[in-house]
């Protein structure tokens, strides 16, 4: 059609290494080198998903094996999935190491630790050079548009996957990833044999015997997994059944921390609640008391002071007229009275009485006091 012009599509990639090269290759890349490609490659791609939506949804969920959960687990030290299926699918055995960690940072650890992330990297340049082909097909956008303010356009972007796809995808960065996983695969193996001699599960004999035919077959031991036909989508869909029992179990562990923490701190809401409400109402209480105190306190006076008037009273009367003998025998009975009285009827109303209520006023300060120390 004149006036036409095509659509930019950008080169695709080079086809990914085969087994049949990798086993014919003689060489291998360091594991540093490979390792450091990794996790700078890993950093990049994770952090272009947070500044642009050029690749879809930014949500991220940790216990779906993406490339951010990968990279995010060896960054924290979580433990490498074992490579035996015995034990990635065994819960139990999985519990038994949930909360172990390793302490080494992520550029100083095993090569064999980085098996996964190396997939899901592989997988996630894949994906984003096909949605930026449908995007520049389509007339969305253009090759010289950015992904973001200040970021890369979209022809330096797929130039510098094509040299990590490179990189990654040479013949001998897979020798040595296969040589790294085979070889770890095999190390546990032999740690799993001696594990069941050791109890008992197995005999010396049988023991001895595996372990020969573990040696001999070292080299025809699984290694490496040849995703080189496998689409993105085929790569995800692996990668989550390997790690479906791992980690649905740390969902359920945190899920389970997550309610504990919740009610811990509702009970220390309650708590602290119920102490605002007790100092509060401590000085309507002391008020309250005090009343009561004073209150038996003039009722002490008042009775102490009736008994010793009537007590007068009745020496004035029996004085006045009758025999001197009488008037001693008054005397001395009013003296009794006076004596008499106020220890008879005051001491047990009055100040028993009130020392009750001191200690009762004491008893409820100390009660707060060791509340709040609780708290």
């Amino acid at each position: 059609m004149p006036g036409y012009a095509p659509k930019a599509v950008l080169t695709p990639f080079t086809p990914a290494f085969t087994e049949a090269a990798v086993r014919g290759t003689h060489s291998a890349y360091e594991p540093e080198y490979i390792v450091r490609n990794l996790v700078e490659l890993s950093s990049y791609l994770v952090s272009l998903a947070e500044h642009t939506n050029f690749f879809g949804t930014t949500r991220h969920d940790p216990y779906s094996p993406s490339l951010k959960t990968l990279y995010d687990r060896l960054n924290a030290g979580h433990l490498a999935l074992s490579p035996l299926s015995s034990i990635s699918k065994d819960a139990t055995r999985l519990r038994q190491t949930l909360g172990e960690r390793v302490r080494n940072p992520i550029l100083s650890r095993p090569l064999e630790d980085f098996e996964d992330l190396y997939y899901a990297v592989l997988a996630r340049m894949q994906d984003m050079v096909h949605t930026l082909n449908v995007r520049l097909a389509s007339g969305f956008n253009k090759v010289n548009d950015q992904l973001f303010d200040n970021g890369p356009c979209i022809t330096d972007l797929h130039a510098s996957l094509v040299e990590y796809w490179t990189i990654l995808n040479d013949p001998a960065c897979a020798r040595a990833l296969d040589d790294a996983i085979r070889q770890a695969r095999v190390d546990r193996l032999y740690e799993e044999i001696n594990t069941e001699l050791e109890s008992s599960v197995i005999t010396q004999t049988d023991a001895q015997k595996l372990l020969e035919d573990l040696f001999q077959s070292k080299d025809t031991t699984d290694g490496l997994a040849w995703i080189g036909g496998w689409s993105p989508a085929m790569i995800g869909a692996w990668l989550e059944e390997k790690y479906r029992v791992l980690l649905s179990i740390e969902k359920d562990e945190d899920e389970r921390r997550e309610r504990e923490m919740s009610k811990r701190a509702k009970t220390k809401t309650r708590v602290m609640s119920r102490k605002a409400s007790r100092k509060s109402m401590i000085p309507t209480k002391r008020r309250s008391l005090e009343k009561m105190v004073q209150a038996q306190q003039v009722q002490a006076v008042e009775q102490t002071g009736a008994f010793g008037e009537d007590a007068h009273m009745g020496v004035d009367h029996d004085t006045q007229g009758g025999a001197p003998t009488r008037r001693v025998a008054a005397q001395v009975s009013a003296c009794v009275q006076l004596l008499q009285l106020p220890t008879q009827r005051s001491e047990p109303q009055c100040p028993w009485r009130l020392i009750f209520l001191a200690v009762f006023v004491v008893w409820i300060d100390f009660k707060d006091i060791l509340l709040e120390k609780r708290v």
